[in-house]
């Protein structure tokens, strides 16, 4: 007997169908960056750098390299390595990393708001090195429903699906989602904490010319935002997913996130 297709013309992409399993996520504008650069300083002792709450009061954090005949770059790779290894400073950063030889850029979490902390290099520091200087990278904005959201490795997300071993879940319709502050995208999640759907049902945009079957496996294109039922289209398979409908449009998917064929 031939599969019968439907198409469910009330159907729209988002809407979750059952729920087993979600997972919190925070999205932020934001993220806070620091680079402290050494300046080709050679001279032998103590680079300190300190970590302040945001009214530059309150000593966070403190991580420091001993340096003696070592290169520029060696102190910076030596206050990284510090930094990374202090439990404090691992509290708030998400990523620690030498750039441009001789300098270190500091990344923090991402923050719900514009909060920077204050970050200053000790008075007991060689001269050589300069103040440390705060920019802040633009985070992530408004995301749209339906997507696979893919952890990023440092405590973010990101929207570029590549591995289902690394997935975080697939968004959904949400009071997250309905806010009314940008009346071109009505329905995508702005500045707010949200959840993803880790398993269970929800329906997502089939792409165009394409026909799902029921437990035919599930291939994402985080570009297009649309999935289908094989590899065509830059479409990657989604591990641990099936089609529950068949159709064309909007169909009904079942994911198990994170999965590992």
């Amino acid at each position: 007997m031939p599969q019968l297709t439907y198409d469910n013309p009330t159907l729209k992409a988002g809407i979750a169908q059952h729920i087993e399993r979600l997972v919190s996520l925070r999205n932020t504008r934001t993220v806070q960056v620091v680079n402290w650069d050494i300046n080709s300083g050679t001279t032998d002792g103590t680079y300190t750098i300190n970590l302040y709450d945001p009214t530059g009061v309150d000593l966070l954090a403190s991580a420091s390299f001993v340096a003696s005949s070592n290169t520029a770059a060696q102190i910076a790779a030596g206050v990284v390595a510090a930094i990374l290894a202090d439990q404090e400073w691992r509290g708030f950063v998400s990523a620690c990393a030498v750039v441009n030889t001789d300098q270190l850029n500091i990344t923090f979490r991402l923050q719900q708001h514009n909060v920077n902390y204050v970050v200053r290099k000790s008075t007991a520091t060689p001269s050589g090195p300069t103040d440390p200087t705060n920019s802040t990278n633009a985070g992530l904005t408004r995301i749209g429903i339906g997507r696979i959201l893919q952890s990023s490795g440092s405590g973010a997300f990101s929207t570029t699906y590549s591995d289902a071993g690394m997935a975080l879940g697939v968004t959904y319709r949400s009071p997250a989602a309905e806010q009314p502050d940008d009346f071109a995208n009505p329905v995508s999640i702005g500045d707010a904490d949200f959840n993803v759907i880790a398993r269970g049902t929800v329906s997502v945009t089939v792409a165009d010319g394409v026909t799902v079957y029921q437990g035919d496996k599930v291939y994402y294109n985080s570009t297009a935002v649309t999935y289908s039922n094989a590899s065509s289209g830059s479409h990657v398979l989604v591990e641990g997913a099936q089609w529950q409908t068949s159709g064309t449009s909007v169909q009904v998917i079942y994911v198990n996130l994170p999965s590992e064929t």
